[in-house]
C-alpha cells in the first residue's frame, strides 16, 4: 500500500475523545468492577453455591432423618433472611445435669439478631461500575462531539500543508492555487478563537473533578462501612428458621469474597492516583508545553496564556491522535526541528535575517539558512 492509501486509511481511523489515562481509567473502574461483580453472581447466586445450611445439633441421632426438602427449605430461607443469631445461643455446658451428648446449643435467648449485608457485596460492585461511568457519560454527552470535530478540522487541515500528500479527488488545478500563507492565516485565526474559549477545558476538568469524588467516596464507603467492610466478611452465621429451627450455614467462596473486595480496593487506589495526575496535567502542565500546532504545524500563537483553555485541550487530544494526522506532517516537522537545530542557522543569525527574502550570490552564515530552508522546501516538493 503506497503512503495516499495509507494516508486516507488512517483518515478513516475514529478520532479519539479520550487519551490513554481516561480510557485505562474507565476500563479499571467501570468494565473490570462490573465484571468481578457478574462473575460473584454467576457463580454464587446462579450456581446455588452461596450458602450450605444444616442443622445446628448435627450429631444428635434424630437430626439424620434431614431430609433434603428440609435443607432446601431452610437454605432458601436463610438466603433471603440473612440473619445472624450467633449472639442470642444458649450453649450448653459439662457442669449442667441435663447435657445432651452431641448438643452443644441449648436455645435461644429472645431478641432479633443481626442482619448482614456481605451478599450484596456483588451487586455493590455492579451499581459501583454504574456510577463510574456517569463521568465519562457526561463528557460524551456535553463535549465529545465538539472535541472530535474539531480534532477532525486538524486532521483534515494537516493533509493540506506543504509536505502533505493531496488527495486524488482535488484537481491540480486546484492544487497549484492553494495558498499557505493563507491557510496558515486562517488555521491561526481558528487557533486563536480556541484560546479564547474555555467550555472543553472547563467540562474535561469537571469530568475529572467528579470522578475522582466519586473515586474517594467509594474507598471511604468500603473503608467505613462496616457491612461491607472486608474485616466483617464472616465464613458462616447461625440462622433461626421461622423462629423454631436452628441453622448452621456457611460460606464455601467467602475467600473468593475477600480477594475480589481487595481487587475492587486496588483498582480504585490506581484509579486515584491516575486521576490526580491527570488533573495536575491540566492545571499546570498542559498549558505550559509546545502546542500541536506550534510543534507540527508551525502556527505561531498569537495570545499565549497559562490558564488551560480549549486551545490546550484540542492540542492535547491532537497529541492523542497523532496516528490519525497526515503521516508526512511528522516528517515535515522533524525536517524543520532538524533545520532549527542546524550549527548554521545559530551562529550569528537575527530572526529578521532567517525572515527576509533578499538573497546573495555567495553563501555566508547570513544567507545559509534561506538557502537551507528553500532547499529543504524544494526537496519535499520533489517527493
Amino acid at each position: 500500500m503506497d503512503s495516499r492509501g495509507r494516508f486516507h486509511h488512517r483518515q478513516e481511523e475514529e478520532i479519539k475523545t479520550e487519551t490513554f489515562l481516561d480510557s485505562l481509567v474507565r476500563r479499571m473502574t467501570v468494565y473490570a468492577v462490573a465484571l468481578i461483580g457478574l462473575f460473584l453472581i454467576i457463580k454464587e447466586f446462579l450456581t446455588g453455591t452461596f450458602i450450605v445450611c444444616q442443622p445446628i445439633n448435627r450429631s444428635v441421632r434424630i437430626n439424620i432423618s434431614y431430609s433434603q426438602s428440609e435443607a432446601d427449605y431452610d437454605k432458601a430461607y436463610c438466603s433471603m433472611s440473612m440473619t445472624d443469631f450467633r449472639e442470642n445461643l444458649i450453649r450448653a455446658t459439662a457442669s449442667e445435669p441435663n447435657a445432651i451428648p452431641g448438643v452443644t446449643i441449648m436455645g435461644i435467648k429472645p431478641g432479633e439478631g443481626r442482619v448482614i449485608y456481605q451478599n450484596l457485596l456483588p451487586f455493590a460492585f455492579i451499581f459501583q461500575a454504574a456510577l463510574c461511568s456517569i463521568p465519562s457519560l457526561l463528557w460524551r454527552t456535553w463535549a465529545s462531539e465538539i472535541l472530535c470535530a474539531s480534532v477532525r478540522f486538524i486532521v483534515d487541515i494537516s493533509k493540506r500543508f506543504p509536505g502533505a500528500p493531496i488527495g486524488e479527488f482535488e484537481p491540480r488545478d486546484r492544487r497549484k492555487e492553494q495558498s499557505y500563507e493563507v491557510l496558515s492565516e486562517d488555521l491561526s485565526s481558528q487557533v486563536d478563537f480556541w484560546g479564547s474559549r474555555k467550555f472543553l477545558a472547563r467540562v474535561y476538568t469537571t469530568k475529572l473533578m467528579l470522578n475522582l469524588g466519586i473515586l474517594i467516596f467509594i474507598v471511604c464507603f468500603y473503608l467505613s462501612y462496616p457491612m461491607l467492610n472486608y474485616y466483617n466478611l464472616q465464613e458462616l452465621f447461625v440462622c433461626h428458621v421461622n423462629r423454631q429451627t436452628l441453622v448452621t450455614c456457611t460460606f464455601p467462596d467467602i475467600g473468593l469474597f475477600k480477594v475480589a473486595w481487595i481487587a475492587n480496593i486496588v483498582l480504585v487506589d490506581i484509579s486515584i492516583v491516575l486521576v490526580v495526575f491527570q488533573l495536575i496535567n491540566v492545571a499546570f502542565c498542559m498549558s505550559r508545553t509546545r502546542t500541536f500546532f506550534v510543534w507540527y504545524l508551525g502556527v505561531d500563537e498569537r495570545k499565549k496564556t497559562r490558564l488551560p483553555n480549549d486551545m490546550h485541550l484540542i492540542s492535547h487530544f491532537c497529541y492523542a491522535n497523532l496516528s490519525a494526522m497526515c503521516p508526512r506532517i511528522v516528517l515535515h516537522s522533524d525536517i524543520q526541528r532538524t533545520a532549527l537545530y542546524n550549527p548554521l542557522i545559530s551562529l550569528k543569525s537575527s530572526q529578521e535575517e532567517l525572515n527576509s527574502s533578499s538573497s546573495s550570490s555567495s553563501l555566508s552564515y547570513n544567507t545559509a539558512p534561506q538557502v537551507f530552508r528553500r532547499q529543504t522546501a524544494t526537496e519535499l516538493d520533489r517527493e
